[in-house]
This record gives C-alpha cells, structure tokens and sequence, in this order.
C-alpha cells in the first residue's frame, strides 16, 4: 500500500509541473511584452531581470518543494514581490503620463 500511495504522489507531482511552470513563465512574459509594448522599457528590464533570479530559484524548488519551501519563501518571493511594485511603478507611470 505504501508503494502505491508513493507512486500516486509521484505522478500527482510529475503531472503539475508543467503546470507550475506554464503558470510561472505565462503572466511574467505576459506582463513584460505589455510593459515593453507601451513604452516602460527600463521598469520591464528590471521585471525581467528579477525574473530571470525567480527562474533559478524556482527550479530547485520544483525538485523538491516540501524541502526548499522556506528557502524559496525567504528569497524567491521577495524577488516576485519587487517585480509586482516595478510593474505598479510602470502601470502607475503610464496612468499618470509623463513628469
């Protein structure tokens, strides 16, 4: 019984990965082709490049979430927490219009 329930664990984790990532990469790349397309190129980089830091934290957390939980909580989410106040400066820039 054991053997099954691990097998079954293994497959519910294999199969939200893709999940995971699909989540992961579609709205950042989503947002930054919008950012981008407006005009805020400099707050898009800056999105990019904290994204580009979340990509590699997120990699070692997806081999082993329950492991790297707090890791990740401790220095991917603050990554992901400045991308969303750089993509607010960049929304509020353009609602605003230029200084």
């Amino acid at each position: 019984m054991l053997r099954f329930e691990q097998r079954l664990q293994q497959r519910r984790r294999n199969g939200l990965r893709p999940l995971m990532w699909l989540r992961f990469l579609v709205f950042p790349l989503t947002l930054l082709a919008g950012l981008a397309g407006i005009g805020v190129l400099v707050l898009a980089l800056v999105v990019a490049l904290l994204l580009a830091g979340q990509l590699v934290m997120m990699r070692r957390f997806l081999n082993s979430p329950t492991e790297c939980a707090t890791w990740y909580s401790g220095f991917g989410v603050p990554l992901f927490v400045l991308g969303m106040l750089a993509s607010a400066f960049a929304l509020r820039s353009i609602v605003a219009g230029p200084p």
